[in-house]
């Protein structure tokens, strides 16, 4: 699966969790850095998709979609297009 424009990973977590058993979700923001410091949401993100259940993996993205689409799969199963 993909989400591009992850954000919080609020709408990430609740994909992740209906992912069948194994399942990959990429996460696609810019996340940009702060004063040189990780983002603040990004670490948000993270922690809102730690511990997914049945061994689903989410690869994080840290770019614009544009940019990121030449690091994720050629197809997906589903989609979810909140961002540019």
């Amino acid at each position: 699966a993909l989400e591009i424009g992850t954000f919080q990973g609020v709408s990430a977590r609740v994909i992740a969790s209906a992912l069948a058993p194994g399942g990959v979700l990429y996460c696609v923001d810019p996340w940009p850095e702060i004063a040189g410091r990780e983002n603040p949401v990004y670490s948000i993100a993270k922690r809102h998709l730690t511990g997914l259940p049945h061994g689903v993996r989410v690869e994080f993205v840290q770019d614009f979609s544009a940019a990121a689409a030449a690091r994720l799969p050629a197809t997906v199963d589903f989609a979810f297009i909140d961002g540019d």
